[in-house]
This record gives C-alpha cells, structure tokens and sequence, in this order.
C-alpha cells in the first residue's frame, strides 16, 4: 500500500530521534491508549513529516466507544493524511477520534502530521 513507500529514517541518521518523548499512554479500568510517533522524514521543503500511530484497546466486554483525545505537541502541526479516524489539527494540539470498538478489540488510525524538527508529544489526554 502507499503507506508502504514512505521514507524510513533510522535512529542514528541525521536527524536524532528524541528517546521516550515519540509515545505517550494512557489507561482506564475499560480502555488502554496509546500514542505513538513510529516513523519521521524530512520533506523537500525542510519541514519534517511524522507517522503517528494511535490505538485505543476495549479491555471490557461490551462494545464501547472510543475515547476521543488530545494530543499537545511541542511545535505548530499541521496533517497531511489520516486513516481511520477523524483528526484534526489547532496549532500544537491534535484531536482524535476512532469511533466504537467491539468487546476486547482494538481501534487503530494512523495520521501522517508534519511540522518542525524534533517535534515530540508532550501530553495526551482524553477529552
């Protein structure tokens, strides 16, 4: 798929991927959440884009839905493409939501964000 050809950059290439600052967790007695930057490149422009990966785990029995939440960053971020989930951007926050998860299954959306280097998470937070 599309999401297959994006450019990979590995820790230890020229851009130093922060540690501990690309995931950012969260959890109740019924849902489990959990945000994840799992890939960065630089663009042409000298803007960097960043592969967010959001899951949100239905720990109970029943169908439920899915927790919408925030995400601050530390910089302006914009979205360039999202999948299976609604988002949108304001400044350095991000807003997310999945929809309703089955019994003890888990809502995952991906969202493909740019903004300036060494962009990390700074809270997340359901609304």
């Amino acid at each position: 798929g599309e999401i297959d050809s994006l450019p990979y950059l590995a820790q230890g290439t020229d851009t130093d991927i922060p540690s501990g600052t690309l995931s950012a967790e969260i959890s109740t007695d019924e849902i489990k959440i959990s945000a994840r930057i799992i890939n960065i490149w630089k663009n042409d422009d000298g803007t960097f884009s960043y592969q967010l990966n959001i899951s949100e785990k239905n720990l109970t029995d029943s169908y439920l839905d899915g927790k919408d939440i925030k995400l601050s960053f530390s910089g302006d971020i914009a979205v360039s493409k999202s999948w299976d989930c609604e988002c949108e951007a304001d400044g350095k926050t991000l807003s997310v939501s999945v929809g309703s998860i089955e019994e003890k299954s888990t809502a995952t959306c991906g969202i493909i964000l740019t903004g300036s280097a060494d962009l990390v998470i700074n809270n997340l937070e359901t609304e």
